[in-house]
């Protein structure tokens, strides 16, 4: 394990920066605009004329050049500049415009969520031992299963635009057509001939058993516990934690007595964004205990952003997760501070919420009018990583570390503890090629080397 020195030497030596030239970001869409009296409305899918100012964007590669763009296309359209958010809405209204990596089949494979130049969604899995990668254009995928080498996806016809909704974030919705991608053999995307997850094995010798409704939105919808290697309980034995909603698992707890789960919104992203928190619809997350097959907690957790929002510590029955604060700009970038939530249980005893004395600082925020996201990574030895804006923080039992500092304005990482933390970013050529490249670094994001390189584009100047 790398002590908390080498690691902030490695970050002082830039070993976080991913090689190969700089990064460009892309600007989030919606983007809040004043309309006088609240509530506060946002423009309509802005992603295909941002696409037109990428330029703008990239000569700068970094969040300065997406605030040069956000203050360009305002000019564009005649918005005046909005205020500082509140911190309901920090979070993303939606994960279609970031490329969310996350690891499916206990680390074998690294899934990207890509949106191309030209505004195609797609869908990138990279093996990790061989390094080869395959790309599927017209896909959005929904889920990635933790356990299995399998992914949940809609396709998107070529005359649509694609959905706000997307992989990690807090809202579910019903497609057209439910789709599976099994990662480990050479087949297309195809109905799913179950619509149950793969078992998820605990700690205990007890396994989660997740089951999709399909009226309901493509996130598992119910679950039921028994022994690991067993056969999926009967209907009766299944919870549904979400009424008439879908779900998306934390896990199991350190003991491997309760699992944990977060309830999604099966509303449009934007509608949602654009009423006043106090008239959102509320998310929640649950502690079930597995023996018992019931609810022992619920939490109120944020409606926007990134989801799961919360991860167990290691060695302790106690969830962690962050709740925004305050923005405090400076003289060339925004921090934001977002609390450390900890939400403790154990058997006889009642669960007990609490506070960490010390903050998540999230530097280089784009500005305080754009959304970012947030969310566990996962969780080491020592305790559950968080990344945060640009940067990437530990907490554990001797208080919040910043541990990297990881360029991506568009981006989000993931973690597992044998696949080390990945992510991918997107990098322009000078002769206007953009490819995708996936990296994978330690948890202090050093020794970081290229996984895979793909996904060339030449696109127009404007990307349509």
């Amino acid at each position: 394990m790398v002590s908390d020195e080498e690691a902030r030497a490695a970050n002082e030596q830039g070993m976080a920066a991913p090689a190969g030239g700089q990064t460009p970001g892309v600007v989030p869409a919606p983007i809040p605009i004043p309309v006088g009296e609240p509530p506060r409305k946002r423009t309509v899918r802005w992603w295909r004329v941002v696409a037109a100012v990428l330029t703008l964007a990239v000569v700068a590669g970094c969040a300065v050049g997406i605030r040069a763009a956000v203050r360009f296309l305002g000019d564009v359209f005649g918005v005046t500049e909005q205020g500082p958010l509140e911190p309901d809405d920090w979070g993303v209204a939606g994960s279609g415009w970031l490329k969310v990596a996350q690891w499916s089949g206990d680390g074998r494979y690294l899934v990207v969520q890509h949106l191309t130049d030209g505004g195609r969604p797609a869908i990138i899995a990279i093996e990790k031992q061989t390094r080869a990668g395959r790309v599927i254009e017209g896909y959005r995928p929904l889920f990635v299963e933790p356990e299995a080498p399998v992914v949940w996806l809609e396709r998107i016809p070529a005359s649509d635009l694609p959905p706000d909704d997307g992989l990690g974030d807090t809202f579910d919705h019903v497609p057209d057509e439910l789709l599976v991608w099994r990662l480990d053999g050479k087949s297309s995307p195809r109905r799913p001939a179950s619509l149950r997850w793969e078992p998820i094995p605990g700690p205990g010798g007890m396994a989660a058993f997740l089951a999709v409704d399909p009226a309901l939105g493509v996130g598992p919808a119910k679950i039921a516990f028994g022994p690991s290697g067993g056969e999926p309980p009967a209907e009766p034995a299944y919870l549904r934690p979400v009424p008439k909603g879908t779900l998306v698992p934390i896990g199991w707890s350190p003991s491997g007595r309760y699992f944990a789960v977060e309830g999604l919104l099966g509303s449009d992203p934007l509608a949602v964004s654009e009423l006043p928190a106090v008239e959102r619809p509320e998310r929640h997350l649950y502690v079930i205990d597995a023996a018992k097959g019931a609810v022992v907690s619920r939490q109120r957790v944020q409606t926007l952003g990134m989801a799961p929002s919360a991860v167990w510590m290691p060695d302790e029955d106690t969830l962690v997760w962050l709740e925004p604060d305050e923005m405090r700009p400076g003289a060339d970038s925004v921090t934001a501070f977002l609390d450390v939530v900890a939400l403790s249980v154990a058997e006889g005893r009642e669960p007990r919420l609490s506070h960490l004395s010390e903050q998540v600082e999230a530097h280089d925020v784009v500005d305080e009018t754009t959304p970012f996201p947030w969310l566990p990574c996962g969780v080491t030895e020592k305790g559950p990583i968080f990344f945060a804006g640009s940067s990437v923080h530990r907490v554990d039992e001797d208080g919040v570390f910043e541990i990297a500092s990881l360029n991506l304005p568009d981006g989000v990482p993931a973690w597992h503890p044998e696949a080390g933390l990945a992510w991918a970013t997107a990098k322009y050529d000078d002769d206007g090629t953009v490819r995708v490249i996936a990296y994978r670094a330690n948890e202090f994001g050093a020794d970081s080397r290229v996984l895979w390189t793909g996904a060339e584009e030449r696109p127009s100047p404007f990307g349509w």
